[in-house]
């Protein structure tokens, strides 16, 4: 706690953990109002996994941008670090990404504009309904990633989020990797899920797209949560997804 509060006082721009960040939930046990006391200017915060505590606290108590990305196996930590220097620098102003529409309201939809994305790991979001860092999705585009949890629990995760009011007002949601680490009976009970779920969205014309760019895996790309992002349509009829790196 100390050391967060440290960060958030200090004069410093970046506050960047480089791998996860597991138990960062308790950081905010006591509430999040003794840290948001010392806020004074904005800093971007760089992280992933159980880091997304804190992006949902920078979220919902101070509404500054931050990046979900970090390293997920040892041994790949040079992986994308030249693209993250070139964004950090503001040499990149814009992050392109190309997204599989998985209901028919992804299929159809044009363009999804005047929005930016929330969300983080799946897990980490749930923790935190209730609570004073609980996420604000509307007219947001959830973004929801995680690793290792079984196709019964993830479901039970969506149903959990529809009862919370968090599917409520949604511009769009983008389902990040849940499946490189489970066996191949599970990614084939998970895409059940997520086909179920999907047709759900589609009773509340919800668009919902997938990116195996985004997670627990090698290829784990920077996505910038709180700035200004669209979806739009490529000439050959593909969402694209496009996301404002330079307004931190």
């Amino acid at each position: 706690m100390d050391s967060l509060a440290e960060a958030i006082s200090s004069d410093a721009k970046i506050i960047w953990s480089m791998r996860g960040g597991r138990g960062s939930s308790s950081l905010f046990s006591e509430g999040a109002d003794r840290f948001t006391v010392l806020a004074q200017t904005p800093k971007l915060f760089i992280g992933f996994s159980d880091i997304t505590a804190i992006h949902l606290y920078v979220s919902a108590a101070l509404g500054w941008p931050s990046l979900h990305w970090g390293f997920y196996k040892e041994g790949r930590e040079m992986v994308f670090l030249d693209e993250i220097t070139s964004i950090l620098k503001g040499d990149v102003k814009e992050l392109h990404y190309k997204l599989t529409p998985i209901n028919t309201c992804a299929e159809q939809v044009q363009l999804v504009d005047k929005t930016s994305i929330v969300g983080g790991n799946a897990s980490l979001i749930q923790r935190s309904i209730g609570t004073d860092t609980m996420l604000d999705t509307k007219d947001k585009i959830l973004f929801m990633e995680d690793v290792e949890e079984a196709p019964t629990r993830i479901n039970e995760l969506f149903t959990h989020f529809d009862r919370a009011g968090l599917f409520k007002e949604l511009k769009a949601i983008i389902l990040g990797d849940f499946i490189s680490e489970l066996g191949e009976d599970d990614q084939e009970k998970f895409s059940l899920v997520e086909e179920m779920f999907a047709k759900q969205m589609d009773e509340r014309s919800i668009p919902v797209f997938h990116s195996n760019e985004f997670g627990h895996i090698l290829t784990n790309k920077p996505l910038f949560l709180n700035t200004p992002t669209k979806i739009t349509q490529q000439v050959s009829g593909m969402p694209m997804l496009i996301n404002a790196t330079n307004n931190w």
